[in-house]
């Protein structure tokens, strides 16, 4: 999974920890790694260097490649990199929206079908899987981590600690009152 640093990607972990998948999730900043483990019982692979990143999820799936690979980073290298470690018959997912910079996706048709994998867009939840999710957030199993909190009179400092924060990991919260 890219992008698993982000609120997207925290949640898409737990979800699949919650029914006993393993995770493999990738970051592009070293520094936001260990912040990442420290989080999430995940294999955690820094992408960098995407070729590095590739041949490092190939070795931890033992050449397989990976079952399914969900994209939140709406990079183009890294939805190739997604791509690229998925195993013969896998499903690909590119849920960040709107690569940045817009273009074309980084494969072809061919890359399809070389690997025979599947593509699957991601619209919303049908209503019984938001209960689900909705039981899972009240008993608890289901948490977003919660990297700092500020008081509302902080709130210019909290915002520059998400802009800058490479090493920050979950969610910021503005307490209002005293």
């Amino acid at each position: 999974m890219t992008g698993a640093a982000g609120p997207m990607g925290l949640a898409t972990i737990r979800l699949a920890q919650i029914f006993g998948l393993r995770v493999i999730a990738t970051t592009r900043h070293a520094e936001r790694a260990d912040a990442l483990r420290a989080v999430v019982d995940a294999e955690i692979v820094v992408t960098q260097d995407v070729d590095t990143a590739a041949e490092v999820i190939r070795d931890l799936t033992h050449g397989e490649g990976v079952d399914h690979a969900v994209d939140y980073s709406a990079s183009r290298d890294l939805l190739r990199l997604a791509l690229d470690v998925l195993r013969l018959g896998g499903r690909l997912c590119p849920a960040a929206g709107e690569q940045s910079p817009p273009g074309p996706l980084p494969f072809t048709v061919f890359d399809l079908t070389r690997l025979e994998a599947d593509v699957v867009g991601v619209r919303g939840a049908r209503h019984d899987d938001a209960l689900r999710v909705l039981g899972l957030l009240t008993d608890g199993r289901l948490r977003s981590p919660i990297a700092a909190r500020f008081p509302l009179a902080e709130a210019a400092q909290a915002h520059e600690l998400m802009e800058q924060g490479t090493d920050v990991v979950g969610r910021i919260l503005l307490k209002p009152g005293r």
